[in-house]
């Protein structure tokens, strides 16, 4: 607590620094900072260069909806993962899960079930010119970075397999012309997070530069567990104790325990005519379980469910606050069962390997012919008790590797005509493997499969642009046609069995057009509008237990399909001070992956059982005028109309048929005699998506004192509108509006040569589940009465939220100055 004080009093200080800033301006020789406020000023312009269409252009050139983030922004805001950078742009959402698909990323509100391990995520995340559809990509290190891109939109032409949503476009720095070093170590006052970043690069010979970059994060956590804190007070009835014992200690007092650490090495060769770049990234995550970091949000009791047997009174709350669930021990397996599983003991670790080779040649001076080759591998294991509660009714090992092979050419002109192309194929060939052990109390080993999904691409691409009226207006026409096969192997007691259902194959072949026609009056205006198509990849259902009997069953799930519109204006103003983006969308979705999921057994399922429509209006502003060097301020709202067009989903635990849940397993209307399953969710908002959504920022940077000492204040704000967590959406699910503020100062000399910052994040403190399902085994042994004319009772709900308030206390040393 003291240590907050004094920070808030740090900040506060801070702030009177900042209303007195002229002042302190006065005192310092104008003339001798002229060249130094240029370059800041330039640093801080409102152009980023960006490769959304696999060449190297302005963000207002592009005609694409995108949110750029520059190494500026990056470094001064302190943003080290997807979460942060979602936290600047109002219409994406990025989550952790407690689940082995390792997070999801909603944009515009079309996103994955994260229950749904081994399915491609609609929002791909492009790192370096490799896509990553795996939601693991969300933990995979993001540091060391020259900027991130989100592209807003089905992309199907330009990052290898089609993405439904969107791509997070993610570019590491490359090697410097000369010898740059930093060093950075930094403490998390709330987590106990140390930090550490180095980097090193150099050119190695006229032609060769090469790059290394370390990261490490260390951290207890910023959530309590409440049973390592009140453990004396945890008071299991005697029942409970016939039944499961003493109840164990906690295994972590804190949450999300982890060890976070990344390597990247970076070769790059150039001459007049060959670019080659190599890239290599290592990443590991070590820690606390998958669940540790989730907690109940909305309980119809209050407080944790008293009807599940396994729930201890007194020690949950039921509300987001910083106290996560009361987890202890989970159940022990037979000795020798399961290594992985051990005396039971949660944990969680994932390792990842991405390496790339990006070669460029020029066969001309106008023709261009580039390669991108790959290779990803994942590995994740855990150990969680399926539980809300302090006594483990189920234990789980999971076990879940990837690998990932993709070749891709392109053939780019640039002739000094009228017309221009981009031609390419794309070759993906991959294994995945997930599988699932469970132990149930009073039970011991369930059984449980084993699957592989073995999965190869085929696709061409590209693209004609056509330049008229003065080079004016371009119309862009193309698209890729993909031919993708998945297949299924499942061992289940010792025997292969995947021929035993409806299908183990899933084939498909599409064509996903784009044009676009654009009109660039003016170097500093583009007004585009863009019709697509777009999916994401079908697959399997890869439950951790088979509803017996399985033989007949239909587990695949086809495409999902994205067609609409896009389109804007971009424009410079105000002699360059103020740029801003108007731009509108509307797209309809067909066959989307949704979530079943069946709480009494805690076996999740996805299927194509919905269409969907969105539109929306997004307006992004950033005032950087010369009058005051060094000043920026940045606005942007999204207005998003995310809508079930057709959906029946699964009724929640406790919907009555007066609560809606009226419907049978075909869709038909039940009696007051029968008991329904469904409930007609069109019209309903999707989940994570909010209508309303916005962000207000600025900073500022100056010289203080007659020295080269500099000062950055930053600030941001970031509202959210209601929105829903839980994909059947009971009770509870919709989480209410809130505002984030985050804020910075640092103190760094004109050169760089070292730098002292103060990161504050959700200043506000405001928590709001970012995922959500229903609690495994809730409400317990009491009549739900789930379908039928009774009085309902409700599971209670679990998720995951983001982090709660944070400081950062960050030093950064570069001993030759900046890049």
């Amino acid at each position: 607590m003291r240590n907050g004080l004094r920070l808030c009093s740090s900040l506060v200080c801070a702030a009177v620094v900042f209303q007195g800033f002229p002042a302190i301006a006065q005192d310092v020789d104008v003339q001798a900072e002229d060249d130094a406020v240029a370059e800041r000023h330039q640093a801080s312009s409102n152009v980023i260069v960006v490769s959304a269409r696999k060449r190297e252009e302005t963000d207002l050139e592009v005609p694409v909806v995108i949110r750029a983030l520059g190494t500026k922004q990056l470094e001064g805001r302190g943003i080290q993962t997807l979460q942060d950078v979602a936290a600047t742009t109002p219409s994406l959402n990025v989550s952790g899960a407690a689940a082995n698909s390792g997070g999801t990323i909603t944009l515009r509100g079309i996103g994955t079930p994260p229950t749904a391990p081994g399915t491609d995520q609609a929002v791909a995340v492009n790192i370096d010119g490799v896509t990553i559809a795996d939601g693991m990509a969300v933990r995979l290190g993001q540091f060391d970075l020259q900027r991130v891109e989100v592209l807003q939109g089905p992309q199907s032409l330009y990052f290898g397999k089609n993405s439904s949503a969107g791509i997070i476009s993610i570019v590491s720095a490359d090697p410097t012309d000369s010898l740059y070093m930093m060093l950075r170590t930094g403490y998390g006052f709330e987590a106990n997070e140390i930090l550490t970043e180095a980097v090193v690069s150099a050119p190695l010979t006229d032609q060769i530069g090469g790059r290394l970059a370390f990261y490490r994060s260390e951290m207890d956590g910023y959530f309590k567990n409440p049973l390592a804190y009140n453990f004396d007070q945890a008071m299991p009835t005697e029942d409970q104790i016939d039944l499961f014992g003493p109840i164990s200690a906690a295994p972590n007092k804190h949450a999300p325990a982890k060890t976070e650490e990344g390597l990247r090495a970076t070769l790059k060769f150039e001459n007049d005519d060959f670019v080659g770049t190599l890239k290599g990234l290592w990443a590991k995550t070590d820690g606390s379980s998958t669940f540790a970091a989730a907690q109940l949000f909305n309980c119809q009791a209050g407080v944790a469910s008293p009807y599940l047997i396994s729930n201890v009174a007194g020690l949950d709350e039921c509300e987001l606050d910083k106290n996560v669930l009361p987890t202890a021990r989970t159940i022990t397996a037979a000795e020798g069962e399961d290594p992985l599983y051990g005396d039971g003991t949660q944990f969680s670790t994932n390792e990842q390997i991405l390496t790339s080779a990006d070669l460029e040649y020029s066969l001309s001076d106008f023709i261009t012919l580039s390669s991108n080759t790959s290779y990803y591998d994942l590995k994740m294991r855990s150990v969680d008790t399926v539980a809300s509660a302090p006594y483990a009714l189920l234990g789980s090992t999971t076990r879940y590797d990837r690998d990932d092979f993709q070749q891709e050419l392109r053939l780019n002109t640039d002739f000094d005509s009228a017309v221009n192309g981009l031609f390419g194929v794309y070759y993906q060939n991959g294994t995945l493997y997930s599988t699932v052990s469970a132990y149930l109390q009073g039970v011991g080993d369930l059984a449980t499969p084993e699957y592989w999904v073995d999965s190869r691409t085929y696709s061409i691409f590209g693209q004609i642009n056509y330049q008229f009226w003065d080079e004016q207006f371009e119309i862009s026409a193309g698209g890729r046609f993909s031919d993708e096969k998945k297949n299924l192997r499942v061992l289940f007691q010792d025997a292969f069995i995947e021929e035993q259902f409806t299908t183990d194959e899933v084939h498909s072949k599409r064509f996903s057009p784009e044009i676009v026609l654009s009109y660039r009056p003016d170097s500093v205006t583009n007004v585009f509008l863009t019709y697509k198509k777009g999916s994401k990849s079908g697959g399997f259902t890869l439950a951790s237990l088979l509803s017996n009997p399985y033989v007949g069953t239909d587990i695949s799930f086809s495409d999902e399909k994205a067609e609409g519109f896009e389109g804007g204006i971009k424009t410079v103003v105000l002699d360059g001070d103020l740029r801003f983006d108007l731009t509108g969308y509307r797209y309809d979705y067909d066959d989307l992956q949704v979530t079943v999921y069946d709480p009494t057994t805690a076996v999740a399922g996805t299927r194509n059982a919905a269409t969907a429509r969105i539109y929306g209006v997004q307006f992004n502003a950033n005032y950087s005028p010369r009058s005051i060097p060094g000043f920026n301020l940045g606005a942007s709202v999204n207005y998003g109309h995310a809508r079930f067009r057709d959906y029946f989903a699964g009724c929640y635990v406790g919907q009555t048929q007066s609560d809606g849940c009226v419907y049978g397993p075909a869709g038909e209307l039940v009696g007051p005699d029968e008991v329904a399953v469904q409930q007609d969710l069109s019209g309903e908002p999707l989940t994570a998506a909010p209508d309303w959504a916005g962000n207000v920022n600025t900073s500022y940077e100056f010289p203080v004192g007659a020295g080269d000492t500099w000062m950055g204040l930053s600030a941001s704000a970031t509202y959210q509108d209601r929105f829903e967590v839980v994909y059947n959406q009971p009770v509870g699910s919709s989480q209410a509006p809130s505002i984030n503020v985050d804020a910075s100062i640092r103190l760094f000399d004109e050169d760089d040569k070292w730098e002292l910052a103060l990161i504050g994040k959700n200043l506000t403190n405001n928590l709001r589940a970012r995922w959500g399902i229903e609690a495994p085994f809730s409400p317990g042994s009491i009549a739900t009465n789930t379908g039928s004319v009774g009085t309902g009772y409700r599971a209670d709900l679990l998720g995951i939220t983001n982090a709660p308030r944070t400081f950062m206390l960050r030093l950064t040393l570069r001993p030759f100055g900046k890049e």
